[in-house]
């Protein structure tokens, strides 16, 4: 799964970088200093799949919030390469047999990779780690062990410009933190999982980018 996920992140980035063959309006536009801070609601599935010591699996789903920060360190009027950072915190879980399981929060820092098909409008392309605060506990003793799990996330979103510092923004991450080993009352339960995120938020530019064809950097 992970091999398919990187292969899979390496075509997505390959195809937004190719589609900047198509034409944009030509606009004026300097990145430095601006950073974007934002807020969304996410939704988020996670696919448990437990084979030892039985097999087992669960899929459970719910909302959750978080925030984020990025900032783009390139960019021309057609592409974008940046970074951006995002924690959300959740309560959601399911049980497999005698056992539940549980995520706390998920966090990311990813590169990204986007084109302009508009100016104001970003679509692009995402990759790199997350990390997924999970535990198992028993239904019966109420014995717990709990673990941050570091895993990989690829996805892809996108952004639409309102006015000099509002962005409105929609993004789906997949996620796959393999396998890993939980000892509850013990006895080992080793579970499998990934995971699907759809987020909606809006983003607020701190700084100015010179973005509109107006409003032109003064000379150095």
């Amino acid at each position: 799964m992970v091999a398919f996920i990187i292969r899979a992140s390496v075509a997505l980035l390959f195809l937004v970088a190719t589609a900047g063959a198509y034409p944009v309006q030509a606009q004026s536009y300097d990145g430095d200093g601006v950073v974007r801070v934002g807020l969304f609601a996410q939704g988020t599935w996670l696919d448990i799949n437990q084979t030892v010591p039985i097999a087992g699996n669960t899929e459970f789903s719910g909302f959750a919030g978080g925030i984020s920060a990025g900032y783009d360190f390139w960019r021309t009027s057609r592409f974008v390469l940046g970074a951006e950072i995002d924690a959300a915190v959740g309560d959601m879980g399911d049980t497999i047999g005698p056992v539940g399981y549980g995520f706390d929060y998920l966090a990311t820092a990813r590169g990204r990779a986007g084109v302009y098909v508009h100016p104001g409008w970003l679509v692009y392309g995402t990759v790199g780690v997350a990390w997924l605060g999970f535990e198992a506990q028993s239904t019966g003793t109420g014995d717990k062990a709990s673990d941050t799990m570091t895993g990989l996330a690829v996805g892809g979103g996108t952004e639409v410009e309102w006015g000099n510092n509002l962005i409105f923004f929609g993004e789906y991450l997949h996620t796959d933190f393999g396998s890993r080993n939980f000892v509850v009352d013990g006895t080992t339960q080793r579970v499998d999982i990934d995971g699907h995120v759809a987020r909606f938020g809006i983003k607020y530019k701190i700084g100015h980018d010179f973005y509109y064809q107006d409003d032109v950097r003064p000379l150095k």
